[in-house]
């Protein structure tokens, strides 16, 4: 079985926006988190589910994954929930064309 690791990541909170691409150490906040993720070796792949561009960017830079997302959500699990659709969505569609 694989275990898929996905990081809800919102660029423009309305606490504090930016958080996630703010400098900690030489790395952003989200890309520290997604390696950090990786690094546990627990998850077939991890992807940071996101509607921001520079969230997006600087993941890719980085040779990370990324799932885009709709702005309109309440939640990060409404987040990944979306992303979870689309997942099984593509899944299908591949299984669809093994047949």
């Amino acid at each position: 079985m694989k275990i898929i690791a996905m990081i809800p990541a919102r660029y423009s909170a309305s606490r504090f926006p930016g958080k996630l691409m703010q400098d900690l150490g030489g790395k952003s906040v989200i890309l520290r988190t997604y390696e950090a993720t990786v690094e546990t070796n627990l998850f077939s792949a991890v992807y940071v589910v996101t509607d921001s561009d520079i969230i997006s960017d600087e993941i890719k830079n980085h040779g990370g994954n990324v799932i885009r997302s709709q702005k309109e959500h309440e939640s990060g699990s409404d987040r990944i929930a979306e992303a979870v659709q689309a997942m099984n969505l593509l899944l299908k569609k591949l299984a669809y064309k093994k047949f």
